[in-house]
């Protein structure tokens, strides 16, 4: 009885204020990721001039290197293989009707299923819509024991016993309906740059991914993976690599990017048609769900021509309205007009710049015009008052007369009586 009055003691704070115990439980753990955070650019890196390769944002600094222990680095390891197994060599299983895929070619690594997937699992769904802790932890006793990676069960403490590559699944409809689940949710979580995400130092992001069940022995080549401490280092990169699908490299090669050579020339490369064929994820745009559950990621490519910028929706350069984006310096009084490639700070319409003052001024056409129309509607209003006051007086006088006998009632038609009785009573 205790236990129960003391859970809903905890449900009725964490609605109150917002508060979610669940995610606090290994908060001590996490501190050490409070000085990583305070150090991170939050801007976003501009290509031009840039001679290092990385397609995400980058944490300066040589300083948070292997003395930075993630807690939940051998978890996330874990998790990583299960769900990168399914992005470079699954295939879209509501379509296969048989267990073998080797006549299809696995596609995640491009893209999430098209079409997204409409039921969601629900063990994952319910413990990820309560946070990032929770969700690893859901997917990370499921990818533990799952038949996928049974061949490295022993790598990390376990037996290595042989199951059907779907276990602990009834069958691989429901594996891969929990993994693609499961990689919208770490996805977002990765864009949503939480702490935990992050892998400092020296790491291999696909150790052993040539040993789960759906790779046969085939490999995932990616010199990003073999991150390194240096100044130009992404501590969001395996995370990405594992969660997120590249819309920018590997999609001929599937999944394979060896150098950065083969990533510019890749034939799919967006950005390949430009003089800088770098391609940039776009950091802290892609944080709407939904959005990245149906694609719509947004990336970039450097445009030549100043005041351009890249439209993932069109493929190719477009004109950046700074107005919209707010991207502007105009002085107070003017507003802000697009123009290709820039903009201009003017007057609203009707107005003019004084060059003494520096100042908006509206038109003396415009202020003859204003001084007309008020005058205008002063007179209507005042015409239309006398006609009110005019109505009541006769209505008045009626009623009047009607009380002295001079108008005999029945010569007075029922509406106009029942409006006269309705303004004697007001």
């Amino acid at each position: 009885m205790e236990k129960v009055s003391i859970l809903i003691i905890i449900l009725t704070i964490e609605y109150l204020f917002g508060l979610k115990f669940i995610e606090c439980v290994k908060v001590n753990e996490l501190k050490t990721f409070k000085r990583l955070r305070q150090n991170e650019h939050r801007t976003r890196r501009s290509l031009k001039g840039n001679i290092d390769f990385s397609w995400v944002e980058r944490v300066p600094g040589n300083n948070i290197g292997d003395a930075i222990l993630n807690p939940l680095t051998k978890q996330l390891r874990i998790i990583g293989l299960f769900l990168a197994a399914h992005k470079y060599f699954e295939v879209d299983r509501r379509y296969t009707f048989t267990e073998s895929s080797q006549f299809e070619k696995p596609k995640f690594y491009k893209h999430f299923p098209i079409p997204r997937l409409r039921k969601r699992h629900q063990a994952v769904v319910g413990a990820c819509e309560m946070g990032y802790l929770p969700c690893i932890e859901e997917i990370f006793k499921t990818a533990n024991h799952s038949g996928s990676l049974a061949k490295i069960h022993k790598n990390f403490g376990k037996n290595a016993i042989r199951y059907a590559s779907y276990h602990p699944f009834k069958d691989s409809q429901e594996l891969f309906r929990y993994r693609v689940t499961a990689s919208y949710y770490m996805c977002w979580f990765t864009e949503m740059r939480e702490d935990v995400l992050a892998l400092p130092g020296t790491n291999n992001c696909f150790k052993d991914l040539n040993e789960t069940e759906e790779a046969g022995g085939k490999k995932i080549e990616d010199f990003r993976s073999e991150v390194k401490i240096s100044g130009d280092y992404s501590i969001f990169t395996c995370a990405y690599l594992w969660f997120c699908p590249d819309s920018c490299y590997g999609k001929s090669s599937r999944g394979n990017v060896k150098s950065k050579e083969e990533a510019l020339n890749d034939r799919l490369n967006p950005c390949g048609e430009l003089q800088k064929k770098d391609c940039l994820w776009g950091i802290g745009k892609n944080k709407n769900f939904e959005d990245l559950v149906r694609n719509k990621f947004n990336y970039s490519c450097d445009c030549e021509s100043e005041g351009m910028a890249w439209s993932p929706m069109y493929s190719f350069c477009v004109d950046r309205d700074e107005c919209y984006e707010e991207d502007y310096d105009c002085p107070t009084g003017q507003i802000c007009r697009n123009t290709v490639g820039s903009y201009m700070c003017t007057c609203r319409t009707g107005y003019y710049l004084d060059k003494k003052t520096t100042q908006c001024k509206r038109h003396d056409l415009l202020n003859a015009a204003a001084a007309a129309a008020l005058e205008r509607k002063k007179t209507e209003k005042a015409v239309e008052k006398k006609k009110e006051e005019k109505g009541s007086l006769y209505f008045l006088k009626l009623l009047v007369d009607i009380v002295r006998g001079h108008c005999s009632i029945h010569t007075v038609s029922k509406p106009l009586l029942a409006l006269c009785l309705t303004l004697l009573l007001r």
